[in-house]
């Protein structure tokens, strides 16, 4: 990934931060009315922490009520990235194994948004 699209991408994550006054995942995502719903998805290694979809035009940020609430925390930036950086896609899914696996661009993509 170029360091330019880098950029681009930190620069999107912090006009929301100044659009929005906020830093908080749940805040940004209601006031994008991104629907968050927490559901149990299992505690084990293999289990999914969280995914991103639109159905209908309904954007909705599911995350693994399992998880530890910092934990959250830290999977919703995520797939609000998703939700922000990446219209095409139906589905996004995060799975441990992807946090840092950069050949996926979309996940890397997203990794770089919830990081800023």
């Amino acid at each position: 990934m170029s360091n330019l699209l880098a950029e681009v991408i930190k620069r999107e994550a912090n006009r929301l931060k100044m659009k929005y006054q906020t830093t908080d995942p749940f805040e940004v995502c209601d006031a994008m009315k991104i629907r968050v719903s927490l559901v149990p998805m299992g505690k084990n290694e293999g289990a999914c922490k969280g995914f991103y979809m639109t159905n209908s035009r309904c954007k909705i940020a599911t995350i693994n009520s399992d998880l530890p609430v910092h934990i959250q925390r830290i999977i919703l930036p995520h797939e609000l990235g998703h939700g922000v950086l990446h219209v095409t896609p139906a589905l996004c899914t995060f799975h441990e194994t992807t946090l840092l696996n950069e050949s996926n661009r979309l996940e890397y993509e997203a990794n770089i948004f919830a990081a800023e």
